[in-house]
């Protein structure tokens, strides 16, 4: 007696060819191709499979005896009723894009760090670039940046990291910038600036590496070999600052071009446009440094932090933000000791592991300056 199985999911494409009619079907356990053969079938069956379309969504009864799946009964057909179906390359970017957060988590568990979850709402506001709410009658944001709670839980768990969502009201639209994005920050005590560098590079080696031995592989542009045999070069802000003309100002434009070549460090920033928590060099850079990746420009943001507790008060007198941010300093437990965290733009490295030419192909559903649902669609 022939085996049967009950398969359903959606068609993805049919080809009708002479007594035969062939179904690439999309199931959650992956893709199958159905055979109907017009000499197994009822006349009437088989002239009504021919009349279905892609998109339909069908269970059948099939055979398994032969090499692709027997359609021998049809048990319900249900016919689309829209064509707001995504394309073959927008699922797998999707599935690809959770393999990287699934990836990203791997490494760091692996060498000891603490995932933790961070408040979404901070209290007060300090930058233009925020969004405003209210919170219980309180002045609040939503956050742009979790680090000053990431160091928190570092200077208690040696390690820690969250991934989580961020929000920045930039008003720009290009094809790296999301109003809301993932943010993967990671924090470290007793760990200079160059051993965390060191950590950035071991961290995106390791996604390059599972990327590459991962069904997604196909997805990237990416000589997985050459990137990881290659030490990621360092190159200090100083030292191309008159060569690209910067004057004090961001790489900005010139991102691409540094980092043609493969992923490449540029440290030391100008402190005017450097985290305000950065350690200082001297009285014009600071103990910083970015990740700029091919293709996308700056990847990874990371910094040595200050850490005097006066000093840092007085910012915080400096800048009028006291009440606002003063916890910060009340719950750190000395003063003067080694602590660095940087922060990862999960989509941004998913654009530069897959190619991909705007950051809005990483998510179906996104958030730039309108709602992704809501814009008229070509």
């Amino acid at each position: 007696m022939a085996t049967l199985k009950i398969i359903e999911g959606r068609i993805q494409d049919i080809s009708d060819r002479v007594n035969l009619i062939l179904f690439q079907m999309e199931l959650p356990q992956g893709e199958f191709r159905l055979v109907a053969k017009k000499e197994t079938l009822d006349a009437f069956l088989y002239d009504q499979l021919k009349s279905f379309q892609i998109d339909d969504f069908c269970s059948f009864e099939v055979t398994l005896e032969e090499k692709d799946p027997a359609i021998c009964n049809l048990l319900s057909h249900i016919k689309k009723q829209g064509d707001y179906f995504w394309s073959h390359k927008t699922k797998e970017v999707a599935r690809a894009y959770s393999f990287l957060l699934n990836s990203l988590r791997e490494y760091l568990a692996l060498n000891g760090y603490t995932e933790v979850r961070l408040p979404g709402i901070h209290f007060g506001r300090n930058k233009n670039e925020t969004f405003e709410l209210a919170f219980f009658g309180k002045t609040a944001r939503l956050t742009s940046s979790n680090s000053l709670f990431l160091d928190i839980y570092a200077i208690q768990l040696q390690k820690a990291f969250s991934i989580q969502k961020c929000f920045r009201a930039e008003k720009v639209q290009t094809n790296r910038h999301l109003a809301e994005f993932d943010l993967l920050e990671v924090a470290g005590l007793n760990r200079s600036l160059e051993e965390t560098m060191a950590e950035v590079e071991k961290l995106v080696k390791f996604v390059l590496d599972k990327f590459e031995k991962s069904p997604f592989a196909s997805l990237s542009p990416i000589n997985f070999t050459a990137v990881k045999q290659k030490t990621f070069p360092i190159l200090p802000y100083p030292e191309i600052e008159n060569q690209y003309h910067l004057n004090g100002q961001s790489v900005g434009k010139y991102e691409i071009e540094i980092a043609s070549a493969g992923p490449v460090f540029v440290t030391h920033l100008p402190r005017k446009i450097a985290s305000w928590t950065a350690l200082p060099v001297n009285q014009k850079y600071t103990r910083t440094f970015n990740l700029l990746l091919p293709g996308v420009g700056e990847g990874v943001e990371g910094n040595q932090k200050q850490t005097d507790k006066n000093l840092f008060r007085q910012k915080l007198q400096a800048a009028g933000v006291e009440k606002q941010l003063g916890w910060y300093p009340k719950m750190i437990p000395y003063s003067n000791f080694l602590l660095t965290n940087f922060g990862l733009g999960v989509e941004r490295l998913a654009m530069w592991l897959m190619g991909l030419e705007d950051i809005r192909e990483v998510h179906p559903i996104y958030r730039d300056n309108d709602f992704s649902e809501l814009k008229e669609k070509d």
